[in-house]
C-alpha cells in the first residue's frame, strides 16, 4: 500500500498545508490509539466493545491519508483479531466468495502480511497459522457441518508443498472422516490456545517504540488527576481529624465547668467541600445514543465490517392550525 502523503489534498489552499500535514499525524496517532484499544479488548474477551471499536475504526480508516505503510500493517492486524472474534459464525462473511469462513479469511490476511514483509515468518507465526488451519475445520465440525470442514480443508491445503503441512492435512482428514470433533488432537490445538497466539502477536507489533503515543499521553492525564485527587483527599482528611479534636476539647470544657459558658474555643479550618448535599446532574440519555451502545445488526462485508446503524427517532410536531388560534384567544 503506498502513502498519500506526499499529495496534495484538495482545499489545501482554503485551510493551508500545514493543518493537512497536521491532520495526517493526529489521524495515525487515532489509528494506533483504536489498534491498541481493539488489541486490549480481544486479549480480555470483551468481544461487544471490540466490535464497536471496530465499527468506529472502519469509519475512520476510509479516508486516503489515513493510512501509510506502518499503518497499513497494523489495520492488518485489526483485521485478523475481527476475523477471529466472528470464528464461531460459518454465516459470517468478510471476502467477496461467500463459501470463505471468518477463520480462513484471517489465514488469508496473515500470509498476505508474511508475503508483504508486515511480520516476520518466525515460530509465532507458524503457530498462529496452524492453528488458524485446524480452528477453521474444527469449528465446522463442532456445528455438525462435517461436509463444509472437507471443504475447508481442501480450500487450505491445496498449494500444500511441505511435508510437516501433508501430515497435518492426513490427520485433520481422519478426524473428519470419524467425525470426532472433539478428538483429543483438536483439544490440543484449541480455539483459546488461537486467541492467546493472535493475541501475542498484536502485542509485540503494537508495542513497537512511538507506536502509542495517544494512549501514553491520556496515561499522563489520568495519573496526574489521580495524584491531585489523593493529595486533595488527605488534606480534606486531616481537616476533619482537626475538627473532631475540637469538638472533643469544647465538650470536656463543657463537662469541667457548667456554669461558665463564655469561653474561647479555637477555630476550626474551613472546609474544601460544603456538607450540604447537592444533587448531581444526570444528562438524559437520547436514542442515538442508546442505538450507538446497544445491539446493532451488522451486514457482512469487507474488511472491518461495518454495521447498520440505526437512525434516531425524531418527534413529530404538532401543526398549529387556525383552529387552535381561536381557541387560544378564547381562553
Amino acid at each position: 500500500m503506498e502513502s498519500n502523503s506526499g499529495k496534495r489534498p484538495l482545499g489545501c489552499t482554503a485551510l493551508g498545508t500545514d493543518f493537512y500535514k497536521a491532520k495526517e499525524v493526529a489521524s495515525r496517532w487515532i489509528v494506533d490509539f483504536m489498534c491498541y484499544c481493539l488489541s486490549r479488548y480481544f486479549g480480555a474477551g470483551m468481544f461487544q466493545e471490540f466490535r464497536v471499536m471496530r465499527d468506529a475504526m472502519n469509519d475512520f480508516v476510509q479516508q486516503p491519508s489515513v493510512l501509510e505503510s506502518n499503518q497499513a500493517k497494523k489495520v492488518h492486524l485489526c483485521q485478523i483479531l475481527a476475523r477471529i472474534v466472528e470464528g464461531n459464525s460459518l454465516d459470517v462473511q468478510f471476502d467477496n466468495d461467500e463459501n470463505v469462513t471468518p477463520l480462513e479469511s484471517a489465514l488469508m490476511v496473515l500470509i498476505e502480511m508474511v508475503g508483504n514483509n508486515e511480520i516476520q515468518k518466525d515460530a509465532l507465526y507458524a503457530d498462529l497459522k496452524q492453528l488458524l488451519q485446524i480452528q477453521s475445520v474444527a469449528v465446522c465440525m463442532e456445528k455438525g457441518n462435517f461436509k463444509k470442514a472437507s471443504e475447508v480443508l481442501e480450500r487450505q491445503f491445496q498449494k500444500t508443498t511441505t511435508e510437516s503441512e501433508q501430515s497435518l492435512k492426513r490427520k485433520l482428514t481422519l478426524i473428519i472422516i470419524k467425525k470426532d470433533p472433539y478428538h483429543k488432537f483438536l483439544n490440543n490445538f484449541n480455539y483459546k490456545r488461537m486467541i492467546e497466539s493472535a493475541e501475542s502477536l498484536a502485542n509485540r507489533m503494537l508495542n513497537e517504540k512511538n507506536s502509542n503515543f495517544l494512549f501514553q499521553a491520556a496515561q499522563k492525564v489520568v495519573d496526574s488527576i489521580r495524584k491531585r485527587d489523593a493529595n486533595m483527599d488527605s488534606s480534606e482528611d486531616e481537616s476533619n481529624h482537626d475538627h473532631q479534636e475540637e469538638k472533643c476539647e469544647s465538650s470536656l470544657r463543657d463537662n469541667g465547668d457548667s456554669s461558665n459558658t463564655n469561653f474561647n474555643t479555637k477555630r476550626s479550618k474551613k472546609r474544601l467541600y460544603s456538607l450540604v448535599d447537592h444533587k448531581s446532574w444526570k444528562p438524559i440519555k437520547s436514542d442515538a445514543t442508546k442505538d450507538f451502545l446497544g445491539e446493532r445488526e451488522r451486514s457482512p462485508g469487507r474488511a472491518l465490517d461495518v454495521g447498520r446503524r440505526h437512525a434516531a427517532k425524531r418527534r413529530s410536531e404538532k401543526i398549529w392550525t387556525w383552529k387552535l388560534d381561536q381557541n387560544s384567544g378564547a381562553l
